[in-house]
């Protein structure tokens, strides 16, 4: 859903006066007749009209300061992101100013609002597991503030992302399985409302497709939301069919659970049952069996984000009548960076 704000040059059309009279007229100038701003002012009030300081501060050029919201610090994942964000900011001069949203939809809603009133030049953004509505992000573009999205893509907005070839690296990640001889893989599944789960799904059923193979329904396992019912959900299916060889998970951290509960249901891991994850966080190599896994390379996911947010702040001029940075549609872009496999010891050779 877009947003409707208005902005000073759609008061300056409606009453017929130019943009410098109703700019006069909210900031008190006593050279607007009464009636002239009263009229104004009504419509401003109306219209819930308020400036757009984000646009008066690139006029000023004064913040150099760019807002990173990341679901959170613990993933070695987003670490590297920041990385990597923070490596061409700070050689182009700018600063960051970081929110975590712990996959909350009103923590990021809170986190849009606080570093837009800080007056931030642009948006870094991941946007979190709950969200599902983006009106707070229309908000923002609709501010006039160059938005680049990583890892998590928001189709519900026209802006550049910066993602990894989740298909492909899916893809890659369940054909190696096939290959080294498993033929009945469960996939345990990301949450929904998270682009990478349908790409990595998408790329799970390609492989299976590529070698002639079916996938059961049963072996696609829904994302819940806490460590022990995905534990409960594995040791579950696991226990009632004997046949399934092969598991490729979401990520390095639900592939960790799956490890964890062949381990405790005596399960050896490769001959009798190959696990892969996703993403090559460290504990895919600190866990025992080391675990095979689809490398991000994420910093250099962060350094193209950050190298396509500051290409959008030098491509934004300001209208200076509307007061309203120009962002044109032919500017969006994105960028996919390839994946590549990480075999260690819970795969079988091939």
């Amino acid at each position: 859903m877009k947003s409707s704000k208005k902005r000073l040059i759609d008061i300056a059309r409606e009453l017929k006066v130019s943009t410098t009279t109703v700019s006069r007229a909210l900031n008190g100038n006593p050279k607007v007749g009464e009636a002239t701003r009263k009229a104004i002012v009504d419509l401003a009030k109306e219209w819930d009209y308020r400036p757009n300081i984000h646009a008066l501060s690139l006029k000023k050029k004064e913040t150099h300061a760019l807002g990173l919201i990341i679901p959170e610090f613990t993933h070695y994942f987003f670490s590297l992101v920041m990385n990597g964000i923070e490596d061409i900011a700070n050689k182009a001069g700018y600063h960051l100013m970081i929110c975590t949203s712990k996959e909350l939809y009103e923590k990021e809603k809170k986190a849009t609002q606080m570093l837009s009133d800080s007056m931030v030049d642009g948006f870094l953004i991941a946007p979190a597991i709950e969200s599902e509505d983006f009106a707070h992000f229309h908000r923002l573009k609709d501010d006039g503030y160059p938005i680049v999205f990583f890892d998590r893509n928001c189709e519900d907005l026209e802006c550049p992302y910066v993602i990894t070839d989740d298909f492909d690296g899916a893809n890659q990640a369940v054909n190696y399985l096939i290959s080294s001889g498993c033929k009945n893989i469960l996939h345990l599944k990301g949450p929904e409302s998270l682009h990478p789960t349908f790409t990595r799904f998408m790329g799970y059923r390609n492989a299976h497709k590529k070698n002639g193979l079916e996938i059961k329904e049963a072996n696609v396992l829904k994302w819940q939301n806490t460590e022990q019912e995905r534990k409960n959900q594995i040791k579950e299916i696991l226990k009632n069919n004997n046949s399934i060889d092969g598991i490729f998970a979401y990520n390095d951290y639900v592939a960790y659970e799956a490890v964890e509960v062949c381990l405790e249901m005596g399960i050896k891991m490769p001959d009798q049952l190959s696990i892969m994850g996703y993403a090559d966080e460290p504990v895919a190599s600190y866990i025992t069996p080391k675990l095979s896994t689809v490398k991000q390379p994420a910093f250099e996911m962060g350094k193209h984000a950050a190298e396509l947010l500051l290409e959008l702040l030098r491509k934004s001029p300001v209208d200076e009548d509307a007061l309203h940075p120009i962002i044109e549609e032919k500017e969006v872009k994105s960028e996919m960076i390839k994946t590549s496999l990480v075999l260690r010891e819970t795969t079988r050779k091939v």
